[in-house]
């Protein structure tokens, strides 16, 4: 449980400035640490963000943004297409049911976050 609730904290503060115009495509190494805003642009952006693994066309995240927070799906896949980690996110928040998988798809967790912290586990 922590280890999912670390994990995601980690990757999101690799990810909250990596996203363009309604939908860009991104891969790690183009991520930083800020909230981001379109370039000359003086609102945080608002849209998706589909995050490619370095130096390759494989999908490695989804998420959305509003105003320049984490809000709404987030997805993370596996470099075999398979989800490692699902759930959603409230102004930068994890927020309701979170599920993690491992690379063939059994499900290893499933709880359910309420303002950032693990409040039920469901399984």
């Amino acid at each position: 449980m922590k280890l999912i609730h670390s994990y995601c904290g980690i990757l999101l503060l690799l990810i909250i400035a990596g996203c363009g115009s309604k939908s860009i495509i991104l891969s790690e190494d183009q991520i930083t640490n800020d909230i981001y805003y379109l370039a000359d642009a003086q609102k945080p952006y608002t849209g998706e963000c589909i995050v490619y693994y370095t130096n390759s066309k494989i999908v490695h995240h989804v998420f959305h943004f509003q105003k320049g927070l984490l809000n709404g799906e987030y997805i993370c896949y596996f470099k075999n297409g398979k989800i490692e980690y699902s759930g959603s996110y409230k102004q930068s928040e994890m927020d309701g049911k979170w599920a993690r998988y491992d690379e063939n798809g059994k499900l290893l967790f499933r709880g359910y976050y309420s303002k950032g912290e693990l409040a039920m586990n469901i399984r």
